[in-house]
Parts: C-alpha cells; structure tokens; sequence
C-alpha cells in the first residue's frame, strides 16, 4: 500500500511539473515590431539598419552601391528616457569623422545640436550649431544653422506637412545675403497612409527624408539662381509600388525626370527588406 502511494504521489509531482512546463512555454512571446533592415538599390545594397537589444536603432551603414563597399556610417546614443543624445559618424575605414551632440527641451525635444568635427585642425570645437523649432503637432518647423561664435544664423530649412503628419515640402533659404534668399524647396505629393509608426519612431537623424519615399508617389526638387545653385527643376515619379501582407512597401520604381525636357534621365529599382525586433 505504501508502495503505491508513493507511485501516486510521483504520478502527481511529475503532471504538475509537466503542467507548468507547458504553461510556461506556452505563454505569449514578447511583442515585436516590423523594422526596416535594408534598402537595395538595382539589386545592390545601398542601406543597412542595425538595432541594439533595447529595440532602438543603433546605426545606419551606407554602402558604394556600385562597389558594394561600405562607405559610412552612423551611429546613434541614446540616454535613459531613450532620446538620441549623440551621434557619431565615421568613414569608409571605420574612424569617427564627426558627431552631434543634442540639447532638449523641457518636453524632451531636441532644442538644439552642436557639431564637433573629430579630425582635422578643427577636431573638437562646435563649428555649427543647429536650432529647432516645432509646430503644433510637435514636428519640426525649422530647422537653422548656427554660427558657433557669433550665434547668427547663416541658413535654415521650413518644413510644412499634411493632416496625416507626412512632409508636404520644405524650403532652404541661405541667409548670408541681406535678406534670407530662398536656394531650393522640395515638395511631396500627398499620400493617404502616413510613415509606418514603428519606422518612423526609429528614423534615428532629427528628420530622415528617406522615409518619405515610402509614401509619397512625387518629389519635385526646384532650385533657384543663388550663389548656391542655379535654376533648374525636375521631379521623381514613384510607381510599381509592392507591398508585403503588413502594407510595408518591398519594391518600387523611382524615375528621375528633367522638367524641361520631359523625359526620363535615371530609372531606379529600390527594394526594401524588413525584420523583426
């Protein structure tokens, strides 16, 4: 009897450990999120995104598209409320050419940037320094450039956007003249769904403009007669647009085309590959 007591009780123990062995792997995995993880350009790797395991984005590698060499890349720091406080660039053989160092707000947006080149006679010492400024929505509506010493601002970007948050266009003007002179403005053509949240939240630069590729089906660029630039127009039309069962885009067409002579002068295939965090 007391045998197969014991035997019952054992039969217990081991059904009990066998049932929280099953509850415990079959509890609901952590969450993940869908995230750009290359960008390809003709086939040939233009872009890598590199995350930390915080699921925050910790670099950007570039590569020469025709070589398939890696070029640059940049680094993203991050402090403890997870605002990017640094970033770091470095060159083609890995040294860090310069970095960006944020200053916030009182809500936590970047107020203003200061970048130290880390080479040359200059290694070290602010040589720009970038102010923010926000609109309602809390999205960039300005962006300037600083001298260091004098603190004035020798050009500056305005950013206008659609209800839906996507840019609509911005304008460069360069201020070194009597009156700030517009050099060029790019505009956006409206798109109905806005940047994927779980790409934009993770742009990593204070505005990364590649994303709006994603959405936009036109980008016209205009340049004007300035000791910049000199007049000229054209525009990218973005077609063949594929998506993946999430709705993020994997391939589409980008045509450069010159507005004076209407016709096409480069035709890009880019493709996109995304992972999860």
């Amino acid at each position: 009897m007391e045998k197969m007591r014991g035997i019952v009780v054992l039969l217990i123990g081991v059904m009990v450990c066998i049932h929280l062995s099953c509850k415990k792997s079959g509890q609901d995995p952590a969450p993940t999120e869908t995230v750009l993880g290359k960008v390809f350009r003709n086939g040939q790797l233009q872009s890598e995104y590199v995350y930390n395991s915080a699921k925050q984005l910790e670099k950007i590698n570039q590569y020469q598209v025709s070589t398939g060499q890696l070029q640059s890349t940049v680094s993203f720091h991050y402090d403890n409320a997870g605002r990017v406080e640094r970033q770091t660039n470095y060159n083609a053989a890995g040294k860090p050419s310069s970095e960006l160092i944020y200053a916030f707000d009182d809500a936590g947006k970047p107020l203003s940037s200061e970048l130290h080149p880390l080479t040359g006679i200059d290694s070290g010492k602010v040589t720009i320094r970038y102010q923010y400024e926000y609109n309602k929505l809390g999205l960039i509506s300005k962006e300037a450039w600083h001298n260091p010493i004098t603190d004035k601002e020798e050009s500056y970007r305005l950013y206008f956007y659609y209800p839906n948050g996507n840019l609509e266009r911005y304008e460069y003007y360069w201020t070194l003249t009597p009156t700030p002179q517009i050099a060029w403005e790019v505009h956006y053509s409206a798109a109905r769904n806005p940047v994927p949240p779980t790409l934009f939240e993770r742009k990593g630069y204070v505005i990364n403009f590649s994303l709006y590729e994603l959405v936009t089906e036109e980008i016209e660029t205009i340049t004007f007669d300035t000791p910049l630039s000199n007049a000229s127009k054209y525009f990218q039309q973005i077609s063949d647009r594929m998506y993946n069962s999430q709705g993020f885009v994997t391939a589409q067409t980008m045509t450069t085309f010159n507005m004076e002579s209407k016709t096409p002068i480069e035709v890009v295939e880019m493709t996109y590959q995304y992972i999860e965090i």
